[in-house]
């Protein structure tokens, strides 16, 4: 695809593109309905980027006409019982994949060794099968008693990454690369005793100190199996923070790699919406705005307003209130809306069930969504209705 040059000098703030721009021909930069803005040019000014790219023209009002007619489109369709199918197929390959890199690492553990070619070529296949149902596989459901999560994190986190990576326009060797980091990024964790990591307290110093070893631990497991510099070195730099306060080196944003600060921040979405013995998970939203909180910190800020385009910041699962005091589920998203996704209905304003369950665009005005629901309001919308999740159990809803 031809993408047009544009002098980066002659940005008019306030304006749009009418097709998304991108840095480089690659890192995505600005989607149609957000503006230029005045930080924008300072950032570009102070990196010293003067071309940018883009298949469009500048316009002086957001574009939404392509993504408005996708949407509607989508509505009409009646995919309740496809969407079911798809959900129970997703689970069933997600736990697949647990079960054989549960395999995988039982035999690190053993025999100290990682089979690099079964690991790129079952990455590889993940890849294929993630892109084609994306939505679903970034709200994949809990595997029940389940209580070994380092490799379920690790499955996610490698799902997430590569998800990210393929948004980045990331070629696809790199995309699998960046999904083997993913994988692999706590590898190390495995050789530190079980009673440290799998407990229901706070660490002390001491142990804190044994848990940061496995870094180090994870990029040994790889060097030896002859995975790339590239890979290893992302695991060195996950827990390295963008600004300088992380370990094990202490390096700042502008010296880590942009594998090492992808697996930075997937990991820890992950983390955070995944329970552990000593807290619950947090639910999407939640995690979205604690990885924004800790952007300029932790988090490479552009890293960071890539994930948000692709999960949105009402992650799919997300039980929402609406300005007109309607509640419901998020059920899809966008990235070229990220801010407004479609949303089931469930509860009207009074919390009475709707006997019809539509699906509406956040975007329109009185449909906005005015918050996240607390933890003790989606139990009691749990038990009005006989379900866990809307998109593990799609069809039309019963009251209970």
């Amino acid at each position: 695809i031809k993408m047009n040059a544009i002098d980066t000098s002659k940005l008019e703030i306030g304006t749009y593109f009418t097709k998304n721009v991108f840095l480089d021909q690659g890192f995505l930069l600005l989607t149609p309905e957000v503006p230029v803005s005045q930080e924008l040019v300072t950032r570009l000014k102070k990196w010293n980027f003067r071309i940018i790219y883009s298949e469009g023209e500048t316009t002086k009002r957001p574009v939404y006409k392509t993504e408005k007619k996708v949407i509607e489109a989508d509505l009409s369709i009646e995919r309740n019982e496809e969407e079911k199918n798809v959900r129970t197929e997703a689970d069933k390959y997600f736990t697949d994949c647990v079960n054989f890199f549960k395999r995988v690492f039982e035999k690190y553990i053993k025999n100290d060794d990682l089979d690099r070619g079964l690991i790129i070529d079952k990455i590889k296949e993940m890849r294929q099968t993630i892109l084609n149902n994306k939505d679903i596989y970034l709200n994949l459901s809990d595997i029940p008693n389940e209580k070994e999560y380092i490799v379920v994190d690790a499955v996610k986190t490698a799902i997430y990454a590569v998800a990210l990576a393929e948004l980045l326009k990331f070629p696809v060797h790199r995309q699998i690369d960046i999904g083997v980091a993913g994988l692999l990024h706590d590898i190390g964790m495995l050789k530190i005793p079980r009673q440290i990591y799998l407990n229901d307290r706070r660490l002390n110093e001491q142990e804190r100190k044994i848990i940061q070893a496995h870094v180090n631990l994870s990029a040994q497991a790889l060097r030896k199996a002859n995975f790339s510099n590239d890979i290893v070195q992302a695991i060195l730099e996950h827990h390295e923070n963008f600004n300088g306060s992380g370990y094990p080196q202490g390096l700042d944003g502008t010296l880590l790699t942009s594998y090492g600060k992808i697996v930075a921040v997937v990991s820890a979405y992950v983390a955070a919406t995944s329970s552990r013995l000593h807290r619950d998970k947090m639910q999407g939203h939640s995690g979205v705005i604690d990885i924004l909180k800790q952007t300029n910190k932790k988090y490479d800020p552009q890293i960071t307003k890539a994930l948000i385009l692709m999960l949105s910041i009402y992650p799919l699962g997300t039980f929402v209130e609406l300005e007109n005091g309607q509640k419901g589920i998020v059920c899809k998203t966008s990235i070229y809306n990220p801010k407004n996704p479609i949303v089931k209905l469930l509860l009207d304003a009074n919390n009475e069930p709707f006997t019809v369950h539509k699906e509406v665009m956040t975007i329109k005005e009185g449909s906005t969504i005015k918050r996240a629901l607390t933890e003790s309001e989606i139990l009691n919308v749990k038990n009005v209705y006989k379900f866990t999740n809307y998109l593990q159990n799609p069809e039309i809803l019963t009251k209970g």
